[in-house]
């Protein structure tokens, strides 16, 4: 899967081993048949709401982000995802919920490890696991990082971006 999400049903299993009926997962992604029998073969699969892929400025996509506690970005190598600040990233920065994030050049470019994200190495879905946990436990945790990404996600409104171009612009063009 070329956005990491291969890795999820693996991430939802252990999770959910640790947690047990304390966790529901939404998995916002297209059917798929390999993604469906991974789930079932995690035994999770009766745990798992799938919705189907909205609309980027669909109110329910942000709805359903923001009643999370934690989401999860996961990435890959591959290059317009590993390199690429995702526009799924910027949602979750809106969204305060805690974020979950596989680590990549592209989403260290926004987001900070223990600031504004928990980052996990790129394809270990054993620390990702371990990270969801861990926010669950740590209500303090999750708080800190929810309340501090959602901070930072004002940054990035295009009243405050369009003023920073509007001087860029000057400056080269006088």
């Amino acid at each position: 899967d070329y956005q990491g999400c291969d890795k999820l049903p693996a991430v939802f299993g252990e999770v959910y081993r640790r947690l047990g009926g304390r966790v529901v997962f939404v998995l916002n992604c297209p059917h798929d048949r390999v993604l469906f029998r991974r789930l079932k073969e995690e035994d999770v699969l009766h745990r798992v709401v799938w919705v189907k892929p909205m609309r980027f400025n669909d109110p329910l996509r942000q709805s359903m982000y923001a009643a999370a506690d934690v989401v999860l970005l996961p990435g890959t190598r591959f290059p317009t995802v590993y390199y690429a600040e995702r526009l799924k990233l910027f949602e979750y920065l809106a969204s305060y919920s805690a974020i979950v994030a596989e680590w990549t050049p592209g989403v260290a470019g926004v987001l900070k490890h223990m600031h504004n994200a928990y980052f996990v190495p790129l394809g270990d879905v054993e620390s990702m696991a371990d990270a969801v946990v861990e926010l669950y436990e740590d209500r303090g945790l999750l708080e800190t990082l929810r309340e501090q990404a959602y901070a930072d996600c004002r940054k990035y409104d295009w009243r405050v971006l369009a003023r920073k171009y509007k001087r860029f612009i000057e400056n080269i063009f006088g």
